[in-house]
């Protein structure tokens, strides 16, 4: 049993150290790091283990260590877990503030007001961002100048894969789709 653990804590250290520089910028290399941390402190544990029952002759030191390396596992799990959920549920990426994001774009030139934002993960590093964005009433060809703005705003953030929908302020419809349906609603209600 002691030599065994010591041959996987040897191995597994040494996963460790492969992993390590890649850690911080991968949702999967993060979690492949964080199960050969476990692995390794569990034979470290293991291994001291062996050597406690061998001097002492308690062998409830095994189950003990068991429920000790479960609780280790979970507690080294949890974290992953949270950010896998968080990507899966397309929540906002850690470290970034809706408001932040928002208030950047709405101090560029061009941009009269920014709505509807949403951000989100595609992975441990890439995140995704579709906006509505209010300009003054242009033609598409002098309006790509603020887009290039925008994605050089967001590029600060990371977030590289966008949806930016302009409106104008000469014509900002935004709210028209739900008031023509609104009012389409009353009128089938009135003749019914």
């Amino acid at each position: 049993m002691l030599a065994v653990a010591a041959a996987a804590l040897a191995l597994t250290g040494a996963i460790r150290w492969g992993l390590h520089g890649d850690k911080d910028r991968d949702l999967n290399i993060r979690a492949a790091f964080m199960h050969m941390l476990g692995d390794a402190v569990s034979s470290l544990a293991i291994v001291g283990g062996a050597i406690a029952i061998h001097f002492t002759g308690l062998e409830s030191i095994d189950p003990i260590l068991s429920v000790l390396i479960g609780a280790l596992i979970i507690w080294t799990a949890w974290d992953i877990i949270k950010e896998s959920l968080n990507v899966l549920l397309e929540g906002l990426p850690r470290g970034l503030e809706l408001a932040t994001v928002t208030n950047a774009l709405r101090e560029l030139e061009g941009v009269v007001d920014v709505h509807d934002v949403h951000i989100w993960s595609l992975g441990s590093s890439a995140h995704a961002m579709s906006c509505h964005v209010l300009i003054e009433d242009m033609p598409p060809s002098e309006s790509n100048a603020i887009l290039v703005r925008i994605n050089d705003v967001l590029c600060r953030f990371h977030i590289h894969h966008t949806t930016v929908q302009f409106e104008h302020t000469k014509c900002a419809l935004s709210d028209a789709p739900c008031s023509i349906v609104a009012s389409a609603h009353q009128h089938e209600h009135r003749h019914s």
